[in-house]
């Protein structure tokens, strides 16, 4: 029965340690590359689309993520409404950071993060619009967006790791408290 336990715990304590800890941690900017047709690949969003909105930082787990909201023109992947809100982080290149500017057209392509909302960073492969030219032609067409459509925030693609994470422990959890009434009960008839 404490073996049970003792194993039980172990299993739960190493889980537990390495779900939390966070491997994507890094200390400067290294960036995959490839082309256009891998990073459409790669993003969530793509899009060119021209800033109109430059809003506040926000704190996350590796800096400030500025919010920048795009008047969208075409769209690659994943847009569906004429204005699309990103965060992007706002450092230097040297840590991933990348401004917009307002009032400039951009190709960009951004993933969705952990908490549902649109981001992207120096590694993603945004360009100016001026300097697109050949990833565009890699890319193709294009849609032409509906400029009547309403702005696109966030995206619900499932539950989130936190959610996942404790119905998991959860689990463990009642297996163990099973386990140990199991034991208790046995022993009592024995």
């Amino acid at each position: 029965m404490k073996r049970i336990l003792l194993v039980m715990f172990s299993i739960l304590f190493v889980v537990t340690g390495i779900v939390s800890y966070p491997a994507n941690r890094a200390s400067a900017c290294s960036c995959v590359g490839g082309s256009a047709k891998d990073k459409l690949e790669r993003s969530t969003v793509v899009f060119e689309g021209k800033v109109i909105k430059k809003g506040k930082t926000r704190q996350s787990q590796f800096g400030g993520l500025r919010e920048y909201t795009f008047d969208v023109d075409k769209a690659w992947k994943g847009v569906q409404s004429s204005k699309v809100t990103i965060y992007s982080y706002d450092g230097s290149e040297a840590s991933c950071g990348l401004q917009f500017n307002k009032g400039q057209s951009y190709l960009v392509y951004s993933y969705l993060d952990k908490d549902n909302s649109l981001q992207t960073n120096y590694c993603s492969g945004n360009i100016p619009i001026s300097q697109a030219g050949d990833e565009i032609n890699q890319l193709g067409l294009g849609t032409t967006v509906n400029k009547n459509a309403e702005i696109q925030t966030e995206s619900n693609q499932g539950p989130s790791y936190i959610v996942v994470v404790s119905v998991g422990i959860i689990i463990m959890l009642t297996i163990t408290i099973f386990g140990i009434w199991r034991i208790k009960k046995r022993n009592k008839f024995s």
